[in-house]
C-alpha cells in the first residue's frame, strides 16, 4: 500500500478542495493508500478531512524568541513559522511515496523540500487557467511547482492544452481526469433535510416559478472572474428580447451586507432592473437551488470545469456559456450545453429567449448533459482511474 500526502491549498467548501475530497474518500473506501493530508489554509472542509485521515493545518504564528527556543530544545528542530518549513517537516515525517499536490498555486510552500527527502513520485492536479494562476500565484512559483512533478494532472482538455502549449509540458507527463462528484449527488433533495437558509432561497425561487416566471441563473462567487459584473448587462439584453413573457434571473450566493452585494444592487437599481432579479445568498445544499432553475447560465470568463455545472446536468438543466471560458464549453460538440461567443450578452440572451419558448429543446439539451455526468463525471468513475496515475 502505498503512503501518499496529499497537499491541499485550502480547506474552503469550493472545487478544487472539494474534489480532493470526494477523490480521497473513494480512494479510502478502496482502502487504496495511506493517505496523510497537509492543509495550507484553513476552512470548513478541514472537519471533512481530518474525519478521514491523519490531517495538519498550517496556521500562521509568530512565535517570541523563548518559544523558538523552548521548542529548538524540546524537539530538536527549528519552530515552523513559515508554510514552506512546515510542509517540509510534514514530508520529512510522513515519508510519503507520493506527494500529490491539488491546484498549481502552492509552489510557495515546496521551496524547503530537502532533495532527499523528495518522493520518487509527485503529482501536481492542475484546476487553473492562466488568469487564475496570475492572481492566486507567481511564474516562477508555478515553475518551480511544474519542475518538481514527475506527473501532471489537468482537470480539462483546454487545462491540458495549456499546461503543455505555455507551461511546455511533455504531453506524455500530463494526464487528464476530469472533475466530478460523488453519484449519491445526483439523487434530488428532500425538502425535509433544507437547512433555513436553505429552504428560504428555494422558496424564494419557488415563488417566482409559481407566478410563471421562466427562471435562469447563477451559483457561486461574485466576482469578476464568475462574471457577476455581467448579469445586469444580460438582464437588460433579455428585457429587450422577452417582451411580455416573464422571466427572473438568479445569482445565488450574493449574501446582504457585503461589498459585492452593495454593488450588483446598485448596478440593477440604475438600470431600472431590480424587478427582474433575486440576489440571494450562498447556501449550504447548492443543488436545491439549481433545481428551481429552466437554465443555469454559467457567465464566467474563465473557469476550467466548475462542478456547479454537473450538479445542474445531473438534474437535467442545461447550461449555456461563453466559448473559449474553459473545459464546459468543450460538452456543444456533444449537443450538452449551449456556447455563445465570449463575452456576446445579446447572442446570450437569445439564447435564453429560444430556450424559454422551448420547453422540448430544453429538456433534450438537459437529457443530453445529464447522461454524459452520470456516465463520465461521477467520483466512483474517476476514482479507478486515479488509481491508476497513482500507480496503485
Amino acid at each position: 500500500m502505498k503512503r501518499v500526502l496529499f497537499v491541499c491549498h485550502d480547506a474552503s467548501r469550493t472545487g478544487a478542495p472539494l474534489m480532493l475530497f470526494w477523490l480521497l474518500r473513494g480512494l479510502l473506501a478502496h482502502q487504496a493508500v495511506e493517505a496523510h493530508v497537509a492543509i495550507l489554509r484553513d476552512g470548513p472542509l478541514r472537519d471533512d478531512f481530518e474525519a478521514l485521515c491523519p490531517t495538519e493545518t498550517w496556521r500562521p504564528f509568530q512565535p517570541t524568541p523563548w518559544q523558538q527556543r523552548l521548542v529548538a530544545k524540546v524537539s530538536r528542530r527549528p519552530l515552523s513559522v513559515d508554510p514552506d518549513a512546515w510542509l517540509a517537516e510534514i514530508v520529512e515525517r510522513v515519508r510519503p511515496d507520493v506527494l500529490y499536490l491539488n491546484t498549481l498555486v502552492v509552489g510557495y510552500a515546496l521551496g524547503r523540500l530537502a532533495p532527499q527527502h523528495v518522493p520518487p513520485a509527485v503529482i501536481s492536479h492542475v484546476h487553473e487557467l492562466e488568469p487564475s494562476l496570475a492572481m492566486l500565484s507567481k511564474p516562477e512559483l508555478v515553475e518551480r511547482q511544474l519542475a518538481l512533478s514527475t506527473l501532471v494532472i489537468a482537470c480539462a482538455e483546454p487545462v491540458r492544452t495549456y499546461l503543455v502549449s505555455r507551461h511546455h509540458v511533455a504531453p506524455e507527463r500530463c494526464a487528464l481526469l476530469p472533475e466530478g462528484f460523488p453519484l449519491a449527488m445526483a439523487q434530488p433533495l428532500e425538502a425535509s433535510t433544507f437547512d433555513p437558509q436553505t429552504r428560504a432561497v428555494v422558496n424564494a425561487m419557488v415563488e417566482e416559478k409559481e407566478k410563471g416566471a421562466f427562471l435562469f441563473g447563477c451559483l457561486g462567487n461574485p466576482i469578476s472572474r464568475k462574471g457577476v459584473d455581467l448579469f445586469p448587462l444580460l438582464l437588460r439584453e433579455c428585457v429587450d428580447l422577452f417582451g411580455e413573457l416573464p422571466f427572473r434571473g438568479v445569482w445565488v450566493g450574493c449574501g446582504e451586507g457585503s461589498a459585492a452585494h452593495a454593488s450588483l444592487l446598485w448596478d440593477l437599481n440604475r438600470l431600472g432592473l431590480e424587478e427582474r432579479a433575486l440576489v440571494l445568498p450562498g447556501l449550504p445544499k447548492g443543488p436545491a437551488a439549481i433545481a428551481q432553475l429552466d437554465v443555469f447560465t454559467l457567465l464566467s470568463r474563465e473557469d476550467p470545469f466548475p462542478i456547479v455545472v454537473l450538479e445542474a446536468g445531473a438534474q437535467g438543466i442545461p447550461t449555456i456559456c461563453f466559448q473559449g471560458s474553459g473545459g464546459i464549453p468543450d460538452l456543444a460538440r456533444r449537443e450538452a450545453v449551449v456556447a455563445v461567443p465570449y463575452l456576446d450578452l445579446k447572442a446570450f440572451a437569445r439564447e435564453l429567449h429560444h430556450l424559454a419558448r422551448q420547453p422540448e429543446e430544453r429538456r433534450r439539451l438537459g437529457q443530453r448533459c445529464h447522461d454524459i455526468v452520470l456516465a463520465e463525471h461521477t467520483v466512483e468513475h474517476l476514482v479507478p482511474q486515479l488509481e491508476r496515475l497513482i500507480g496503485i
